[in-house]
């Protein structure tokens, strides 16, 4: 069964130029495509995307010019579809190339929208020297500075059944938790039942968060990317450095899935950052680790490379859930950067046997002093001879 949906007329479409047709996607074969594609829909400044995500310097596949309101579903649907053509050929230009796009035989969605990106404003609090808003022109993203409304287009989804109740809601921009719709739209589509993963500087917590919102659906990814606070000064010009890991671990206590970040730099690549970063880390428990680099830089220096190497091999020390980024990492994936890490990892081998051989035996040597005190050993020491009594009362070796 493929996906038709009925032609509206004008008077009663959001489509203000007449009516649409959105033409069937053919679903009989396994074709390249990926979630954001089959479901998605993201708001980006003064218009609609298939997706957010930007790799070789292009990405973002456009639907259709948008200014606030609610959506135009037909024209989104039928643009929609016609990447989806695309990639089923020869490749639509914005995604050829991208790491995300999987070949299998892609089911016919439930809803028209199940995975939401949000990041049509720009504001922020701080200032990352890896970031867009930092390394373009301001021409480029001026409109973000003045957002339209996301509200009205998810009360019509809802209204319509045109999003799934366990979206997934992805919160770009700026900083979403400063965005004064977050809180409305975080509260409302939670409880409805979408997950989210807001990605975030971690310095301000959400209201509806603190007012006992469940929090168990709602992921937080915050973007450290120091151990210090002179470096976190240095690279975000803001010496919120405290106030992140006590926010963090806030997020945690509430019962968010926390994931830190480290977009690594010339300017963080050292030990002196990096361990006492990790240190953070194993403070406020486990919790997944995402490592990556400035996706202006996709080619990293050695340096750089050394420490994305140092960072990997404390995770695994540790036990942390760790993984690549998706977005430096990925954005020209042929450069191999995740293969250059373990390349370098390799000749360590000796040295991680070594450590878990150490671990095993010190673990062995406690266990076995313990069971000694247990059964009364010697005072000499827990491996010490221990005399016995024999049943005429001599004592005996």
């Amino acid at each position: 069964m493929t996906l038709s949906l009925p032609v509206l007329s004008s008077s009663t479409s959001p489509d203000a130029d007449g009516p649409v047709v959105v033409p069937p996607v053919d679903r009989s074969k396994p074709y390249r495509s990926c979630e954001w594609l089959e479901g998605g829909l993201a708001f980006n400044r003064r218009s609609l995307h298939a997706c957010l995500i930007v790799h070789h310097g292009r990405g973002f596949p456009h639907l259709v010019d948008f200014n606030g309101g609610e959506i135009p579903v037909n024209k989104v649907l039928a643009a929609r579809h016609e990447i989806i053509r695309q990639n089923q050929n020869e490749g639509h230009e914005a995604c050829r190339g991208c790491p995300h796009l999987v070949t299998k035989q892609w089911p016919e969605p439930k809803y028209q929208f199940d995975t939401i990106g949000i990041a049509q404003f720009t504001h922020c609090n701080i200032y990352c020297n890896y970031c867009y808003l930092q390394t373009q022109d301001p021409a480029s993203y001026a409109a973000g500075a003045d957002p339209y409304k996301v509200m009205p287009a998810f009360e019509q989804m809802i209204r319509d059944g045109l999003m799934a109740p366990d979206s997934l809601i992805d919160w770009g921009g700026g900083e979403p938790t400063i965005y004064k719709e977050f809180d409305p739209v975080l509260e409302m589509t939670t409880r409805r039942g979408a997950r989210h993963w807001v990605h975030t500087n971690g310095t301000c917590l959400p209201k509806p968060l603190k007012k006992g919102l469940p929090a168990n659906k709602i992921n937080i990814l915050c973007s450290v990317d120091a151990g210090t606070r002179e470096t976190y000064l240095k690279m975000k010009k803001k010496d919120f450095y405290n106030l992140v890991w006590k926010n963090l671990a806030e997020f945690k206590r509430l019962g968010c899935s926390v994931t830190v970040k480290y977009i690594m730099k010339e300017d963080n690549c050292t030990a002196k950052d990096i361990v006492p970063f990790v240190n953070m880390v194993r403070r406020l428990g486990r919790m997944t680790v995402l490592i990556d680099i400035d996706y202006d830089y996709p080619d990293p220096s050695p340096e750089v490379i050394e420490g994305l190497r140092l960072l990997k091999c404390l995770c695994e020390r540790y036990r942390f859930n760790s993984a690549m980024g998706f977005t430096g990492a990925k954005f020209t994936p042929e450069l191999e950067v995740e293969s250059r890490i373990y390349n370098q990892l390799k000749p360590r081998l000796a040295d991680r046997l070594y450590e878990l051989g150490r671990d095993i035996y010190w673990k062995y040597r406690h266990t076995r002093a313990f069971l000694g005190k247990l059964a009364g050993r010697a005072p000499g020491g827990p491996f010490a001879p221990r005399q016995r009594v024999d049943m005429a009362g001599a004592d005996t070796k």
